[in-house]
């Protein structure tokens, strides 16, 4: 979960409290699916620079949820609870973006942090129609799997050979706008592979 907090207000504070909470900082915290996960710990690293490269004093909180929607909502009402100037959260999986969704929905309209997600379902669609999902990545998993173990079976099996270097399903950015375009079918191809 990624998440960071107001700026602090130009206002008279002493020069010791100013350099600890330097003007236009971000608080920021990130939901790990599951820590030990390496795509997730690498989605949220990515995110993370992203962050950093606009906002370079922005602080991190990481959470972990172990990928379940019920524990991420926990964990962000405790994050609320501790650091309530959190501006916003992202999630390394569409699950853990419901849970917290949840948990923002509840705040008064406007107050709560904005929600940033990986991957999408219903679920998430629900949160960006009610706009508390700002946007989600999206690399369709099951594309992943299929042309992986075509791609495979096609050369093991049948001794096809392999006619390229790199097959690369694409990460397309997911907002309230087009969220309905990636609620296909699974078997219906849309042209995820470059």
């Amino acid at each position: 979960m990624l998440c960071w907090g107001k700026p602090i207000q130009r206002r008279a504070v002493s020069r010791k409290h100013d350099q600890r909470n330097p003007a236009g900082s971000k608080k920021s915290c990130f939901i790990y699916g599951i820590k030990d996960n390496y795509s997730y710990r690498e989605r949220c690293r990515g995110v993370k620079d992203a962050v950093v490269s606009v906002h370079p004093n922005a602080k991190f909180l990481g959470i972990e949820y172990q990928d379940e929607a019920d524990l991420a909502r926990q964990k962000m009402e405790q994050v609320l609870q501790e650091e309530p100037d959190i501006q916003a959260v992202f999630a390394a999986s569409a699950t853990g973006a419901w849970g917290i969704g949840q948990v923002v929905s509840e705040l008064q309209k406007n107050s709560g942090p904005k929600v940033f997600g990986y991957d999408v379902n219903h679920k998430v669609a629900e949160l960006m129609d009610l706009n508390i999902c700002q946007a989600t990545a999206f690399q369709d998993p099951y594309w992943q799997g299929y042309y992986s173990m075509k791609l495979l079976s096609e050369h093991l099996l049948s001794k096809q050979p392999i006619t390229r270097d790199k097959y690369i399903i694409r990460t397309k950015l997911v907002l309230k706008n087009n969220v309905k375009d990636y609620l296909l079918d699974r078997h219906e191809y849309d042209g995820f592979l470059l």
